[in-house]
């Protein structure tokens, strides 16, 4: 940065290089301006073996004043491409509200490119994906592939609030990238007060060899092993059981039924979602539907050897009276009115299970916030927390929060509180498993993954959304991250049934439906595909390479996933058939030994066992017979 400002006047900073320090895999130099009195940390890190170099900027005011910085990127890189190769940048959309009908962009890169990404805190869409006439917001993360010689880079950023990648060629073919937080349309400012110190979006670069699967297969297990939180059940993912198929209407009989189905059909945890509460912003049980309470509905459930989750908008607040409970109850009228993001009328009502939001840039809400959310965990004895609704606003109009006026510093703060919130609730619950919803797919980051264990991907459920969002987000995301919520939909037949439920189990699945309903055979079809995804596709889903071996699903074509595990003795082909007069379709399959044979296992014994060559596999593809629309097909893969 080349100024900042003191006491309203703008001055000149000069730096200087003061150490640099190497130790392991961490690289740190640091910077110094004497007046006024800050230091700038560039951090490098990397890890042995194949992953990216992480890179944080961090800025501290060592002097005894408060000093407005402006904005500073957290990296900036750039490459040329060789002559005579075709480049192709990637990048994937969120799925909010649903998949809109491109998802995954790619795009040439030559001496015209430029592209300008900007991932906001939560994707504000409210019209039906199928009639967007825009982009959505990416995941922060981009891809530069060179497809003539089969290598490539990709980059993301490690945080939840307003960040960017903007990407430029210019005259000599070189391609520059800036990477962090968000140029502010009004201007960026934000304050660092005395001791204070201010660290920039980390960001990461690796380079890979091979296709772009290839290079995300290899982020994909470095996002397991270094940023995701690890998960103290060895069975993760689990399959779980959510209320949501019955809506609000949630209550204990309705609970108990389905925990009971659960059990029955070999399902491993049971998620009340949102209806138990007393009303937005009161994150006390409803009397009327829970009258003993949720802790009984808890026990019972693991009585029934079941984990339990709860769903709480926790960043939500109303209008019930906090005098009844004040450590459960968020009012907007009270006199904690100036914890949210702007003033409400009088007459103001929340929704069914919407409020107000909070300003998690004030610190005394994020005190309240941690307080209830250890208070919830302890009091249910959860094992799965759900958070839901918005989290991070990028608006306030509230003068005595930490963030200035400017949007990005607004997103940053609230992102900052929403970190501390999250991060001393998992210190002092080391085993809860974190799931982020807010309100499916609106908010799907790296610094997200860092504190959930799986992001719900859309808030879509119906077979075609469910296979478009994990195409998609499957680029990015280890798949057991992937959740995919299964709805009731619809059906025929026994084939299409089952064609639902492997819809949403490429990566964790969770069903949204009531089993009551089902009948003897359905119930009897779903125990197995939950049986063989317990066994022998969890695996796969957890530690295998992902491969997509289709174009993005259509509704019309036939659609395919693959994984192959590391060591290439085992596989799984997910084979749909969509609305379309092809009986058969031909899959080239991926990341399996050349040389090696392979026992092809077909799940519904359309077509009989058989021994194949590794190579054929991959170079002439496996065919796939399916007689009936809108079916799927389950290929299992074994090298003999």
């Amino acid at each position: 940065m080349g100024f900042a400002e003191v006491g309203g006047r703008r001055v000149s900073l000069r730096w200087r290089l003061k150490s640099v320090r190497q130790k392991g895999h961490r690289l740190t130099i640091v910077f110094a301006c004497p007046s006024p009195r800050l230091l700038a940390r560039s951090d490098w890190v990397g890890d042995a073996g194949p992953g990216p170099i992480e890179h944080t900027l961090s800025i501290e005011n060592q002097s005894a004043h408060s000093i407005a910085i402006p904005l500073q990127p957290s990296l900036n890189w750039s490459f040329k491409p060789r002559a005579g190769h075709q480049v192709k940048s990637w990048w994937v959309e969120k799925g909010a509200g649903g998949p809109s009908e491109q998802g995954v962009h790619v795009t040439t890169v030559d001496s015209r490119f430029h592209q300008d990404l900007e991932s906001r805190p939560y994707v504000d869409d409210k019209r039906a994906y199928a009639k967007e006439g825009s982009n959505r917001d990416p995941i922060p993360w981009i891809c530069l592939h060179d497809e003539t010689s089969q290598d490539g880079c990709y980059a993301g950023i490690e945080f939840s609030g307003r960040v960017s990648l903007a990407l430029r060629s210019d005259l000599r073919g070189v391609v520059s990238a800036s990477t962090g937080l968000c140029p502010d349309h009004n201007g960026f400012r934000a304050e660092v007060r005395p001791g204070e110190t201010y660290a920039l979006p980390t960001v990461f670069v690796g380079c890979f060899k091979g296709s772009v699967d290839d290079g995300a297969n290899r982020m994909r297990r470095w996002v397991t092993a270094r940023l995701r939180p690890k998960a103290s059940d060895p069975r993760y993912p689990l399959v779980t059981l959510n209320s949501w198929g019955s809506g609000m209407a949630v209550d204990a009989p309705l609970a108990k039924s389905m925990m009971l189905n659960a059990a029955k059909l070999g399902i491993e945890m049971f998620h009340v979602d949102a209806g138990w509460f007393r009303g937005v912003g009161d994150w006390r049980p409803n009397p009327q539907k829970f009258p003993q309470g949720l802790r009984v509905i808890s026990d019972e459930a693991h009585a029934l050897g079941l984990k339990f989750g709860l769903w709480v908008g926790w960043s939500q607040g109303g209008i019930r009276p906090e005098e009844e409970d004040p450590q459960a109850v968020i009012n907007v009228h009270s006199g904690r009115s100036d914890w949210f993001a702007k003033d409400y009328p009088p007459d103001w009502k929340p929704a069914d299970f919407t409020g107000a939001d909070l300003c998690l840039g004030d610190p005394k809400a994020v005190d309240w916030c941690k307080s209830l959310l250890s208070r919830l965990v302890d009091e249910y004895n959860l094992d799965l927390l759900e958070h839901d609704q918005r989290m991070i606003v990028q608006e306030c109009n509230k003068k005595d929060h930490l963030h200035t006026p400017a949007s990005t510093d607004v997103a940053y703060r609230a992102a900052q509180g929403y970190y501390a919130v999250y991060d001393k609730v998992r210190r002092e619950h080391p085993k809860l498993l974190f799931e982020d919803c807010v309100n499916g797919g609106r908010m799907v980051d790296f610094g997200v993954i860092k504190r959930t264990h799986y992001v719900s991907i859309t808030d879509s459920y119906y077979p075609l959304a469910n296979r478009r969002a994990f195409f998609d987000a499957s680029y990015v995301l280890p798949p057991s991250m992937c959740e995919c919520y299964i709805e009731a939909q619809p059906v025929k037949t026994l084939g299409e049934f089952v064609s639902m439920l492997r819809s949403g189990m490429m990566g964790l699945c969770t069903i949204m439906q009531d089993p009551a309903k089902w009948t003897g055979e359905q119930s009897a079809a779903a125990r197995r595909q939950f049986q063989l995804y317990k066994t022998r596709l969890r695996p796969l889903i957890r530690h295998g390479n992902l491969f997509h071996v289709s174009e993005r699903p259509d509704g019309k074509r036939w659609d395919g996933i693959q994984y192959a595990s590391q060591d290439r003795s085992k596989g799984v082909l997910y084979a749909f058939r969509g609305d379309n007069d092809q009986d058969k379709h031909t899959f080239l399959l991926k990341g399996l030994d050349a040389k090696g044979t392979y026992r092809i296992h077909f799940e519904d014994g359309s077509h009989p066992d058989t021994s194949v060559r590794g190579t054929e596999l991959m170079e002439r593809g496996l065919e796939v017979y399916l007689t009936a629309r809108n079916t799927s097909q389950l290929a299992f893969i074994t090298r003999i």
